[in-house]
């Protein structure tokens, strides 16, 4: 009986490891996807919850996906509770992330179509109001006071940085930071209402809340004005490499091979891509 009774056990003990590997998708843990938002938070995760829905990437993966957006340290807080399987960050920060938590080598890059162009790199904008007349140059913006996201943002803060430092010129110092937090919206809004002289913000932001929001163009300055064949938004620094997708070290080497794969065959004309600017 009790020989009996074990090989009960036993059979039922391998029937329940068999039937973890043949789970169905829904019943399996889902891999987080993290999203750093330059702008909105809400409108950031419904463009990437449309295309990650348009590619179908939960059945590509064979696992659920959920994608959420995020600011600077929110990102940096569930990476580093392991909350975080997939990312999607700018280029310094997941430099940072690389060397910190061993994020995967980039399984792809984003890019970005503008009308008729296809971007694969953005910039740095550097401006000012334009009745602040004082401010021409980079030279004058020393001493002024400068609204940015944080310090630790790549297209909203060390682009402008590193072009002041290549002028010869000092980086800004912590009493002339005026630090407003994500989206990068608030850097124009310091910059319009007076809290700020200058404002740094990725390149396509003005651009977007222009179309967005009716920002009149013509009320601010760009200083440093880039001459760029091809790219269709005002810069102020050097172009750099768009956006990488990146996964976690707890993420399987198979999983990582077919987001690879899903994100590569996304078509450029497809709804998914169209509807999310991608």
């Amino acid at each position: 009986m009790r020989t009996d009774t074990a090989r009960s056990w036993l059979a039922a003990g391998l029937l329940a490891l068999l039937s973890l590997g043949c789970l169905p998708t829904w019943a399996q843990a889902p891999l987080k996807f993290g999203v750093l938002a330059f702008r909105s938070k809400e409108n950031t995760e419904a463009q990437w919850k449309l295309l990650t829905q348009q590619m179908d990437l939960a059945r590509a993966l064979g696992r659920p996906v959920e994608v959420q957006a995020f600011d600077f340290d929110g990102l940096s807080r569930a990476i580093g509770r392991n909350e975080i399987d997939i990312v999607m960050t700018n280029p310094g920060d997941y430099a940072l992330l690389r060397h910190r938590n061993g994020v995967s080598a980039p399984l792809a890059t984003l890019v970005v179509q503008e009308g008729p162009h296809a971007l694969s790199a953005f910039g740095g904008v550097i401006f000012t109001r334009t009745d602040a007349t004082a401010i021409q140059t980079l030279a004058d913006v020393a001493g002024k006071r400068i609204a940015a996201v944080q310090a630790g943002s790549f297209g909203g803060y060390q682009m402008q940085a590193f072009e002041m430092l290549e002028a010869g010129l000092e980086l800004p110092s912590d009493r002339q930071l005026v630090l407003v937090g994500m989206p990068q919206d608030g850097v124009v809004r310091a910059v319009q209402e007076g809290r700020a002289d200058v404002g740094f913000v990725r390149t396509g932001v003005l651009e977007a809340m222009a179309a967005e929001k009716g920002l009149d163009m013509r009320s601010l300055r760009v200083l440093n004005p880039q001459s760029l064949a091809s790219f269709p938004y005002v810069a102020s620094t050097r172009l750099y490499p768009e956006w990488p997708v990146a996964v976690m070290p707890q993420v399987s080497e198979d999983i990582a091979r077919r987001l690879a794969v899903a994100l590569l065959s996304l078509p450029a004309q497809g709804p998914g891509a169209r509807a999310s600017g991608i």
